[in-house]
């Protein structure tokens, strides 16, 4: 499976989990499976520009790159998903783990969107 495949997959994974009905159970599921996109997005991102020379080592960077190359566009959107990304190492605390997880809806929209624009990239590549 390609990591382009793989980013599509945790989304998926990402909607159907945000489609349960809320529980303790359903918010730290939703909060891994973002993670798991959060990542995917990025590395693929870094391998993209890999593929054309470019070598990105962080998260950041990838966003910077994607901004650049119009393949996200929304910077803000995705600098909100880098902070929540962040908070995810401390969602041992209730009220951080409520905090990112009533974003997550959100953040399908741009996740969705830098896939459909990797995807038309790759295609032409």
């Amino acid at each position: 499976m390609s990591r382009i495949d793989a980013f599509e997959t945790a989304l998926e994974r990402l909607a159907d989990v945000l489609q349960q009905p809320d529980s303790e159970y359903i918010r730290d599921a939703a909060i891994q499976r973002f993670e798991f996109c959060f990542e995917l997005a990025w590395k693929t991102v870094q391998q993209t520009a890999r593929n054309e020379g470019v070598d990105i080592a962080s998260a950041r960077a990838a966003i910077a790159f994607a901004w650049r190359n119009r393949w996200i566009d929304d910077e803000a959107a995705w600098l909100q998903l880098l902070r929540a990304r962040n908070l995810t190492v401390h969602t041992y605390h209730q009220e951080t783990a409520d905090t990112v997880f009533k974003q997550l809806p959100y953040f399908e929209g741009p996740l969705r969107s830098l896939l459909t624009s990797l995807r038309h990239h790759d295609a032409r590549s």
